[in-house]
């Protein structure tokens, strides 16, 4: 079971907008891809701590849990349903394999 599943069971969760990261041009700024809005998603705006993969601790102030599928790469831009714009640090997959739990994908960012 998705994430997605459950929220559209109960009418609830939000959009956002990746702009997924695609490098840095010749002058070092960072190059965005098109816009995709991904619904629907649940936000959680609160500071926490997170460990990345390489093992540096980050502090987010955003998690964003969408469904699996969802590609958004590590640096991608995310427009959150206030408005504000976070920067993805940390991706974790939550695949359930095979048992009914619902799986989802956590953007964590700043």
């Amino acid at each position: 079971m998705d994430l997605t599943d459950l929220l559209d069971m109960h009418g609830a969760g939000f959009g956002v907008v990746i702009e997924p990261y695609q490098g840095k041009d010749a002058g070092g700024a960072a190059v965005y891809g098109a816009p995709v809005e991904v619904a629907p998603v649940w936000v959680d705006e609160r500071r926490r701590i997170v460990r990345a993969a390489k093992g540096e601790t980050l502090t987010v102030t955003a998690t964003v849990y969408a469904a699996l599928a969802t590609d958004c790469p590590t640096n991608s831009r995310v427009t959150l349903p206030s408005g504000r714009q976070i920067i993805a640090l940390h991706i974790a997959r939550r695949d359930g394999g095979g048992l009914d739990v619902p799986e989802h994908v956590e953007i964590a960012g700043n």
